[in-house]
């Protein structure tokens, strides 16, 4: 009993522990029998619990696997809820580059002027256009790909291909794969209700957020 050790040690919990020590005495068949004081002292001291030190190193433990398992893993288990969510919107939120998937327009060489103000504000979306002849983004369509062409602070512009799209219904982003394997999500996304590229980030981020500063 955790009390009895409490009980005949002095320090803080020593009263409290008593009080509930006293409360057992009473119930118990020693009483009236064995001084409160003996009743104490006849309880046995509970085992000290004994350190392992048989640990396994949790790295040893790790499973690696040989690649990014992906949803399909879930298919053959769980066919029913595989194919539930294959209909639905958020199947179709992070894919690779189809045509068909694609919403954006990228066939009038539409570019995104620096210093466009994108904002929501009394329930819908309002655009502050920026002066004409300061493009910072470009897109474009060539050769059964779309592209995105970025000109960086030295007013130099650079291609990438569009490897994936995000989203599908009323705004997608597109991202493409670096020659070192990362995935960098494009500054821009198309906005189907406007039909036209807007800097979302402006619209969600507070004021000086990094990624919406085009």
């Amino acid at each position: 009993i955790p009390s009895a050790r409490a009980g005949r040690q002095k320090g803080p919990l020593q009263s409290k522990a008593l009080v509930e020590l006293r409360k057992l005495y009473t119930h118990s068949l020693q009483f009236n029998h064995v001084p409160f004081e003996d009743y104490v002292k006849s309880i046995p001291e509970p085992p000290v619990p004994v350190e392992r030190t048989d640990h396994a190193d949790p790295a040893s433990q790790l499973t690696n696997l040989p690649q990014y398992a992906g949803t399909k893993a879930c298919q053959q288990c769980h066919a029913d809820v595989y194919d539930n969510w294959s209909h639905t919107g958020m199947s179709k939120m992070f894919k690779s580059y189809a045509a068909a998937n694609v919403i954006g327009d990228f066939s009038h060489n539409a570019s995104f002027e620096a210093g466009e103000i994108d904002e929501w504000k009394d329930g819908r979306l309002l655009i502050t256009l920026a002066p004409a002849g300061r493009a910072a983004i470009r897109v474009a369509s060539e050769h059964g790909s779309d592209y995105f062409e970025i000109k960086d602070s030295g007013g130099n512009w650079h291609r990438y291909r569009v490897d994936y799209t995000v989203g599908s219904k009323w705004q997608q982003a597109y991202a493409t794969r670096l020659a070192n394997g990362e995935i960098h999500v494009f500054p821009i996304q198309y906005n189907r209700i406007r039909k036209r590229w807007v800097d979302f980030w402006q619209v969600i981020d507070p004021p000086g957020s990094p990624r919406a500063d085009v």
